[in-house]
């Protein structure tokens, strides 16, 4: 499992989350308030596209998938560029 403090979350190339605590475990992705550590959304994760950075994934249990993006920082100047990992499928 790691932790991201005072991170970004992009959702499809758009930012949904600024400054918010990130959860990666094996299977999701959780959301959290960076104060109180209330869970704001969560990601099941359906594929890994960068280890540590990049997942395609559902939310809220929907069929949809989406591409999340987790970065360190506020994302302010946008997405950082990435490179999928030499094994990720090209679902999205």
């Amino acid at each position: 499992m790691t932790t991201m403090n005072k991170a970004a979350v992009f959702v499809n190339g758009t930012r949904r989350y600024r400054d918010v605590k990130v959860i990666v475990g094996d299977d999701a992705v959780t959301v959290a308030n960076t104060i109180t550590g209330d869970t704001i959304t969560s990601f099941a994760i359906d594929e890994v596209v960068k280890d540590g950075m990049a997942w395609d994934a559902r939310v809220d249990s929907s069929p949809d998938l989406v591409r999340l993006v987790v970065q360190e920082g506020c994302g302010c100047s946008g997405q950082k560029p990435y490179q999928p990992d030499p094994g990720y499928s090209g679902k999205l």
